[in-house]
């Protein structure tokens, strides 16, 4: 299994959020006014989202080779959750994209979801 890359330490991951990647409940509706609810599944990945912000050259590099490595978002890999210290295996939620640090030249950023794999 390969495992998300360690990046430099000037990188500062922000924007993080934790949420549920579905809503797991099946609603049936009665003409009587009452509704039936049932679990669609027994797992309920999550998503995180996290910024990395004020990449090197170097850390960009590294993430684009990664995210090749990983076919993208079809390969699950390991994670460690910098806020948490948990890991997780995951794979990433759509393609990465880098953009310039608008006050920091040649340093770039990129936000990043992962989805729980189980």
């Amino acid at each position: 299994m390969l495992y998300f890359p360690i990046l430099s330490k000037d990188v500062r991951v922000e924007d993080l959020t934790d949420d549920l990647a579905f809503d797991p409940t099946i609603e049936t509706s009665f003409i009587a006014g009452y509704r039936q609810t049932r679990a669609r599944a027994t797992f309920i990945p999550k998503l995180f989202i996290r910024a990395y912000r004020f990449l090197s050259q170097e850390d960009k590099e590294l993430l684009e080779e990664f995210q090749n490595d990983v076919n993208v978002g079809a390969d699950v890999f390991g994670w460690v959750d910098s806020v948490t210290g948990f890991g997780y295996e995951v794979r990433f939620i759509g393609k990465l994209s880098f953009k310039m640090e608008p006050t920091a030249p040649n340093q770039w950023q990129t936000r990043i979801i992962f989805e729980e794999y189980k």
